[in-house]
């Protein structure tokens, strides 16, 4: 039995799928126009006309429309079942090629999409290009889908053209109105098979080329629908990937138009996709190796200066305390890998205790130097050490200046500074009066002087001196009021350093000062106990309250 007839469940997916698909054109150009419709009421646009015509050009909105035609529908369903007489044949290859052209709208607007999706984002991650790599993967498969559903459809066609053109030859009966299953005389036809031989072919009777397989498969003959479409695909997908070098095809134009068309589109889907997104992959790949290794680098020579520092600063420092420095130390530098290697860094990113540590070990051998420092206990020491502050200069700046009132006395830990005043006498040789500064000295011992001799937070003294790095200075200052601070507190250890006519002064101040530090203490004590009592009332007072709501 040779006949067509339309598989309706299978008429029913195509068409529903189709509808689906029209479905999401018709929803993009209603939101187009909507957005043309709102611009409109925004601007005021002389020739509306005119740019109605630039923007329907320019949002492929006249492709959309083109797209949802019905006319695979109409060629297919309708208009094929209904050609009859020896002129069907040149009406169903002009068909079948208007069915085909119809997809090109649809093709060019998802090449129009893939272009604007493969743009490259301001800042490309690895899921954004592998996204793109699964896209480009999912075109892959669509088009070997379409390119297997082209096969099964010029398949038929061939088969009907092989019959028609048996007809024509045929004496017995044989009309080309007679091939489809609706009609009567179907049955009379008994040469068909003969003059279209597929099992086993034969090429000099008729050729079928490229479209032999979904005969002798019997594809086209099935209406198990997974059984279509899982073949269909695996032709498309088997010849795309093979550029169509295995496809062995007859002199049928339409065919080898469709062979050539395999091949170049196969050709161009890889070399600017797959290839493109695969060289994208590879890409990133060895730049974020590339990067990881420079930071991995980094972080080495960042743990190479720290060692370095530690083993030139940190003269006394506890191997134990180094090793727990340098650990904290590295999980900082996997945030932040462009720290700078130096005293203020380090001090800033350690525990508190280990800060205190740092400081003790740092400036206590430079304290010790200090001649008032020498006799003093070493609780007091262990205070001023707390009030260190670590600072930097960089090489050529002025840390003190002649004339000025003098703040702060200088700890200098690495560096060289400069020391320099001049005469009275107008002389010109100042050797005497520079003095080089460097790791382990100190500057503003005249502030100790000036502390040990008031007794109040007066007018600070004028430095004699200005003080001038030369090079990069890592040092610690000591400020003026918080060393005032410690003298009022720790009066007794500074008391031999006062003049004898500030002595009294000094020592009713330092107890006066004192005495109003413990009466500040006790009444921050007495107001947190009362703030603590009201609470406490506050929340036994509103407990009886929350039963009266109703």
């Amino acid at each position: 039995m040779k006949c067509f007839e339309l598989d309706k469940k299978l008429k029913t997916i195509a068409l529903v799928s189709r509808l689906l698909t029209d479905f999401m054109y018709v929803i993009d150009i209603i939101l187009q126009i909507w957005i043309v419709i709102l611009a409109k009421r925004r601007i005021l646009v002389s020739n509306p006309l005119a740019m109605l015509g630039k923007w329907a050009w320019k949002s492929y909105i006249i492709m959309d429309i083109l797209a949802i035609l019905p006319a695979p529908q109409v060629l297919t369903f309708i208009l094929f079942p209904k050609t009859r007489g020896s002129s069907s044949l040149l009406a169903k290859e002009f068909m079948t090629t208007f069915a085909l052209l119809q997809y090109v709208p649809r093709v060019i607007r998802i090449y129009v999409a893939c272009k604007e999706f493969n743009k490259t984002p301001t800042t490309e991650t690895r899921i954004w290009i592998f996204f793109k790599g699964g896209f480009s993967l999912f075109l892959y498969i669509l088009t070997s889908h379409v390119l297997g559903a082209f096969w099964y459809f010029l398949a038929m066609q061939r088969e009907s053209t092989c019959w028609q053109l048996a007809c024509q030859s045929d004496q017995n009966g044989c009309k080309p109105s007679t091939f489809y299953c609706n009609d009567r005389l179907f049955q009379k036809i008994t040469t068909l098979n003969d003059l279209c031989p597929i099992n086993p072919s034969d090429a000099k009777v008729f050729n079928f080329g490229i479209f032999l397989d979904a005969l002798q498969s019997g594809v086209v003959e099935s209406t198990d629908f997974p059984r279509k479409i899982l073949h269909c695909f695996w032709w498309g997908l088997r010849n795309l990937s093979s550029l169509g070098s295995n496809l062995e095809t007859s002199n049928y134009a339409m065919e080898n138009l469709f062979a050539v068309f395999i091949s170049l589109f196969g050709l161009l889907l890889f070399i600017f996709y797959l290839s493109g997104n695969l060289q994208q992959i590879w890409t990133h790949r060895v730049t974020k190796s590339s990067a990881k290794r420079k930071v991995l680098r980094q972080m080495e020579l960042k743990k190479l200066e720290i060692q370095r520092w530690l083993s030139e600063n940190g003269i006394g420092i506890p191997k134990r305390m180094k090793k727990v420095m340098i650990q904290r130390l590295q999980i900082h530098l996997e945030g932040d890998k462009n720290i700078d290697v130096n005293m203020k860094s380090i001090i800033s990113i350690v525990s508190v205790e280990d800060r205190r540590l740092i400081k003790l070990y740092l400036s206590w051998s430079i304290l010790k130097k200090v001649p008032m420092f020498q006799t003093l206990d070493e609780k007091v020491l262990k205070e001023i050490c707390r009030s260190l502050e670590p600072v930097m200069f960089t090489e050529d700046t002025y840390i003190v200046k002649e004339g000025k009132p003098l703040d702060k006395m200088l700890f200098i830990t690495q560096g060289i500074v400069w020391s320099y005043g001049f005469s009275n006498n107008n002389n010109t040789n100042n050797t005497e009066s520079t003095r080089c500064l460097k790791k382990g000295d100190f500057y503003g011992e005249e502030l100790l002087n000036w502390v040990s001799k008031v007794s109040y937070f007066t007018a600070l003294p004028i430095s004699t001196r200005s003080v001038k790095s030369h090079t990069n200075v890592e040092a610690f200052v000591l400020r003026a009021y918080d060393l005032k601070t410690i003298v009022s507190k720790n009066w007794l250890q500074f008391f031999k350093f006062t003049p004898p006519s500030q002595k009294q002064h000094l020592a009713a101040s330092s107890l006066q000062k004192s005495w109003r530090r413990h009466l500040e203490k006790k009444a921050r004590a007495v107001h947190l106990a009362q703030l603590r009592e009201m609470g406490n009332k506050k929340i036994t007072d509103e407990v009886p309250l929350l039963g009266q709501f109703k």
